[in-house]
């Protein structure tokens, strides 16, 4: 418990921690009195009370902010950052509300509006956030409401001719230069790169990949020596040249993950390249090792995944374009043999 402070009108002060909002500034409750003993009674008696507001009682706001609290020390910094993000920018109308006054058609009508000018996996989170705050302070609370249905993205698999176009425009900057060639020949994610460490983690085969580059509950980038998944936690062989190159100019890039893949698309669009990702130089390196008959299992752990799934999702695609190449041979025979005019 915090000591009382005696101020020069001769009171005494105490202040109590009360809540973390939403942007991570911690607040405090001051108590002041005529003697040191009532100020610090009347301190404990609230720090004793704080803890046991009733949940029927709670705003969402409070609520959010008062979960966000309890998980700060469990949840990772980025998810706790993410929350922040979510309970700052997301919940205007229902931010005064008391929990057990919410309907689920008013959280149905922000699910709806959200979802116009919102991404489905951004709407999920958000989703996700709100049911995880009612399990907190209102566990009993059952909330049914109807998500918008996911439209899956096309994967793209850039090209071999693409890839050189992409390497030749940023040759002048070694360092998008070299995260290209990281991500596009050793499929690393952009976290993965970022935390790479020059003097420790390159190695005579490649590089190992141990740590990730990641926001912090305060919004700042720090590197976390843990990879996304058990998986993703190896050492990435690459082309012997890569290596020396490297080595020679001693460091990876200067680039945070963010800023890496603003780069990127600049680059692509200065040079007229076909719009992509920075994280599909990844399904490159997945289509150049399927084509020259890699097993699965080397794909796999090579490129740091903990299941098939995109390793299956860029094995159709090109044998879809394989299909459409068939389809032109085996048509264009039809049209020389027969007359369909």
């Amino acid at each position: 418990m915090a000591k009382a402070k005696k101020l020069p009108s001769g009171n005494w002060r105490v202040q109590v921690y009360s809540h973390t909002d939403t942007d991570g500034k911690r607040h405090y409750e001051s108590f002041t009195a005529s003697t040191k003993k009532e100020a610090e009674l009347t301190a404990a008696e609230f720090a004793a009370k704080k803890g046991f507001i009733p949940q029927s009682d709670l705003t969402f706001e409070k609520a959010a902010e008062k979960y966000i609290s309890i998980k700060s020390n469990v949840l990772s910094p980025s998810t706790i950052h993410g929350y922040r993000s979510i309970a700052k920018n997301y919940f205007e109308g229902i931010n005064g509300i008391k929990l057990s006054r919410i309907t689920d058609s008013d959280l149905q009508s922000l699910i709806n509006d959200l979802s116009d000018n919102k991404s489905s996996k951004t709407v999920k989170n958000i989703y996700g956030f709100i049911t995880a705050v009612y399990a907190q302070f209102e566990p009993g609370r059952k909330i049914s409401i109807r998500l918008p249905q996911k439209i899956r993205q096309e994967i793209v698999v850039p090209s071999d001719d693409e890839i050189q176009a992409i390497l030749t425009a940023a040759k002048a900057n070694l360092d998008l230069y070299i995260p290209i060639c990281l991500s596009a020949f050793g499929s690393l994610r952009r976290s993965e790169i970022c935390a790479l460490n020059p003097e420790k983690d390159i190695t005579e085969k490649g590089v190992l990949i141990r740590g990730a580059r990641v926001i912090s509950d305060k919004g700042k980038f720090i590197t976390k020596n843990t990879t996304k998944n058990v998986t993703s936690r190896r050492e990435a062989y690459l082309p012997a040249a890569l290596i020396s190159l490297i080595k020679e100019v001693g460091y990876i890039t200067k680039y945070q993950p963010n800023s890496l893949s603003a780069e990127f698309r600049k680059l692509l669009e200065r040079n007229n390249i076909r719009h992509m990702r920075f994280h599909d130089l990844r399904h490159y390196w997945v289509s150049t090792a399927i084509a020259q008959g890699m097993p699965d299992h080397y794909i796999m752990r090579n490129g740091g995944w903990a299941t098939m799934d995109t390793v299956r999702s860029v094995y159709a695609h090109i044998m879809k374009d394989k299909n459409d190449q068939h389809a032109d041979i085996l048509n264009k025979h039809f049209e020389n043999v027969y007359s369909l005019e």
